[in-house]
């Protein structure tokens, strides 16, 4: 049997208590992930890194934005087109107050809220960077398979949120790396089982599984997905969204289960 992994922002602003975004339980969802990794090495024929990357000024920063009293919004807070229009709060750059524009309506247009996130995994920082224990799994992998790794950053656009692994929530025209990575994908599935963990369920592992529903031919190669829910947690405030997603991850015939299961 061929068994893939897909590793999804196991970064240290995420999974580090001293995180800037630190997922509540993602402590321990990384133990039982390295614990199940360990055990499965020489089973596994690829595994697959995606790196949240983000700049300081991006649209998901509160300083991208500034209020009409002068300062920054806070982080966990919305942005509203109702905001933009009014004048309550602007994009800092007065040339990307269009494209601010634009970008909030497509989000409101689909339903979705536009979330400021404290600043994250900032490339090359020690937030953006895998956690410790990540790194030394993957030098032991490559030590075992002689082949490396495959590695994807996403966010790099400031104009976009990037959860998935794939595309971003609103794909940018002009720029290929925020539009659905066909060959990416292709390459993950390429298995007779792929495993899947990391933070967080309710945003970019979540996203994730949405967006490849959304783009595969036959919606039965999901089929082959175990989401191993001991290794994925919600961002706070966010685990009724994360149940939801759990719901649907059965419906189209993900298995939801622990690693428990796969090493018995």
């Amino acid at each position: 049997m061929k068994e893939h992994v897909l590793l999804v922002d196991v970064q240290n602003d995420f999974c580090h208590p001293d995180g800037a975004l630190y997922v509540p339980h993602a402590r321990e969802d990384l133990a039982h992930l390295m614990q199940f990794l360990d055990k499965k090495i020489g089973d596994i024929d690829q595994v697959f890194v995606s790196l949240d990357s983000h700049w300081v000024y991006d649209i998901a920063h509160p300083r991208f934005w500034r209020k009409d009293n002068g300062l920054s919004p806070e982080p966990f807070s919305h942005v509203t087109l109702e905001n933009l229009l009014n004048g309550d709060i602007v994009a800092i750059n007065p040339i990307d107050q269009a494209r601010a524009e634009s970008y909030i309506k497509a989000l409101e247009d689909k339903g979705s809220k536009h979330t400021l996130w404290p600043e994250h995994c900032i490339l090359s920082t020690w937030g953006h960077a895998l956690a410790d224990e990540v790194i030394l799994f993957l030098e032991k992998f490559q030590v075992a398979h002689q082949k490396a790794p495959e590695a994807l950053l996403k966010g790099l656009n400031p104009y976009s949120e990037h959860f998935s692994v794939f595309s971003a929530l609103i794909p940018d025209p002009t720029d290929a790396s925020t539009q659905f990575n066909d060959t990416f994908a292709k390459k993950l599935l390429d298995c007779d089982r792929l495993y899947v963990g990391g933070q967080a369920l309710s945003h970019c592992v979540g996203q994730t599984l949405i967006d490849l529903h959304a783009h595969v031919e036959d919606p039965r190669v999901l089929e082959k997905i175990v989401l191993l829910s001991d290794c994925t947690s919600a961002v706070q405030g966010f685990q009724g969204l994360a149940s939801s997603y759990l719901e649907r991850f059965e419906s189209w015939g993900i298995t939801i289960a622990k690693t428990k299961v796969f090493l018995s």
